[in-house]
């Protein structure tokens, strides 16, 4: 074997090592926003379908543009640590952010924080939980925690926009489900 081929070998290999210590940890991560330091918002409903029906629309980022008034667009795969490219539409005005998948439980949980710039003044992780009520359907509940510097900057200027956003889209998600089940 040519000295090349050995010593592209041996970074591959490295590199493996490398990305194999260093898996995502939410436990780990810095970002999160945690209390006491933090501003929520909360909404929950009860959707007539499912978990896993909830579950399906929830990760089937690819079509949020087909259903989502708040997340217009969104791609990336529905995985522990994994980013999310996402367009959000606030105050108005379309905004292109990231996040970071903290949580993936199917079909219980997903949860994702903020990625990029913003995040050094204040970061949000938003949590569904899908719990299935015993009768056929979902008691769905979504929870926005903003935490860091500007977190009350946050929670003045958008915070009426960010709940009914929240709801907004709880009731599109319930909708689609609905939709998605009878086609």
């Amino acid at each position: 074997m040519p000295h090349t081929t050995h010593a592209h070998l041996l970074m591959g290999l490295v590199l493996a090592a490398v990305c194999a210590c260093t898996a995502y940890d939410p436990a780990r991560d810095r970002k999160i926003p945690r209390p006491p330091k933090v501003v929520e918002w909360s909404h929950e409903a009860s959707i007539p379908a499912p978990p896993e029906a909830v579950w399906a629309v929830l990760v089937d980022f690819d079509h949020y543009a087909d259903w989502n008034p708040w997340i217009v667009s969104a791609s990336g795969p529905a995985e522990l640590g994994a980013r999310v490219d996402i367009e959000v539409v606030l105050d108005g005005e379309s905004r292109s952010m990231w996040h970071r998948i903290t949580a993936v439980d199917a079909p219980g949980r997903l949860c994702w924080r903020d990625g990029g710039p913003t995040t050094a003044f204040a970061t949000g992780l938003r949590c569904r939980e899908l719990v299935d009520d015993g009768a056929g359907g979902t008691r769905f509940r979504v929870v926005l925690t903003v935490g860091g510097s500007a977190r009350r900057t946050v929670e003045t200027r958008y915070g009426g926009q960010l709940q009914a956003s929240m709801e907004a889209e709880t009731e599109a998600l319930a909708a689609e489900v609905l939709r998605r089940a009878t086609d």
